[in-house]
């Protein structure tokens, strides 16, 4: 049975009051008292209740976080520089997970993190369902603070953390086009995400650049998975002029790409160049390394968590509605699976 206020007061010989402010360090108790009270408490292996203390005092320091994909490390390293950030502001995070933006998971979880009455949220799992939005101007409006990271609906409306997508994606293909390709497929995002849009115009934009032409036939849509990546290789591969290199736009599906290239017994970067956006720490055990543009998804986390921190109480943006927008550039990583000799 776990141990209460209630069992420390009967074991003191206190009443509730007094068991109640020589544990909480309040004025009014005897020192002696208030020294025995503490050690029964101890030796009974007592521990407050600081979700009933939060709820009371309107602040439960408990930060709701929602992301997209729990095994995408992407996803791993922002929960880390989330919590690395406010641990030492005596802040601790409840997780949700919304199996790649399904709107209906997501609408339960911002719910359920509402429910639970946390003092803000950091989401970076945004299906771009009209619901979603309207639930979270909603919570907002309401009084909760509200961060974005890496996915953003209209810009001003809430904080948020963007990564610089379209420019970061052109780089990339821009380097595989100098490396002599100009059929060059790309598996994408849903539509209905800003950072698959955004990625996508990038792509869009290294072909317009160096004037080659659009071809729709070398886009293939996924849902950010391996299956998808997978699937979306094999379709591009058996097209009857297919590309010579792809762009994967996260590292899952450039995970599924990878695996179906060597299925098809296809040398990287002989027969077909490979690169994506993500890095993980698998990448590098790619034969050959492969090339990718590397977000910085702790520093996605952290800032973040700091935005989050300046809204809440002793922040120093507490009053204000003018939202923060700050935009974090990846890093270009060149290995091997481009063709470069590195």
């Amino acid at each position: 049975m776990r141990v209460t206020i209630k069992d420390i007061a009967a074991a003191a010989g206190v009443s509730v009051a007094t068991a109640s402010l020589a544990i909480n360090d309040k004025r009014g108790v005897n020192p002696a008292t208030r020294a025995r009270v503490k050690a029964i408490a101890q030796e009974l292996g007592y521990r407050p209740n600081t979700l009933a203390r939060g709820l009371v005092m309107q602040h439960t320091h408990v930060i709701g976080i929602l992301i997209s994909d729990i095994t995408n490390p992407h996803f791993a390293n922002i929960i880390r520089g989330i919590e690395d950030t406010i641990t030492p502001h005596g802040y601790h995070a409840i997780i949700c997970e919304s199996h790649d933006d399904n709107p209906e998971i997501e609408l339960y979880a911002l719910q359920w993190l509402e429910a639970s009455r946390v003092d803000g949220i950091i989401v970076a799992s945004v299906s771009g369902d009209p619901k979603t939005h309207q639930l979270l101007k909603h919570l907002q409006s309401n009084g909760l603070p509200i961060v974005l990271v890496g996915r953003h609906y209209i810009r001003g409306e809430f904080d948020t953390v963007l990564v610089a997508n379209e420019e970061s994606t052109c780089t990339a293909v821009a380097h595989l086009i100098e490396h002599g390709h100009r059929r060059i497929g790309i598996i994408c995002g849903p539509p209905d995400v800003p950072a698959a849009q955004e990625r996508l115009a990038g792509y869009k934009l290294a072909l317009a650049q160096n004037n080659l032409p659009f071809d729709e036939r070398l886009v293939r849509i996924g849902h950010w998975q391996v299956e998808d990546g997978l699937t979306c290789a094999y379709s591009l591969l058996r097209e009857q002029n297919p590309p010579t290199a792809i762009f994967a736009a996260n590292n899952m599906m450039a995970l599924g790409a990878y695996k179906a290239i060597r299925s098809e017994k296809l040398h990287i970067p002989n027969h077909l160049a490979l690169a994506a956006f993500d890095d993980a720490v698998w990448a590098t055990a790619f034969d050959p390394p492969l090339t990718v543009v590397a977000q910085p998804s702790y520093e996605l986390g952290q800032v973040g968590a700091q935005q989050l921190l300046s809204r809440l109480p002793g922040g120093k943006r507490v009053d204000t509605t003018e939202y923060m927008c700050e935009v974090l550039l990846p890093q270009f990583v060149v290995r091997n699976s481009c063709g470069c000799r590195v």
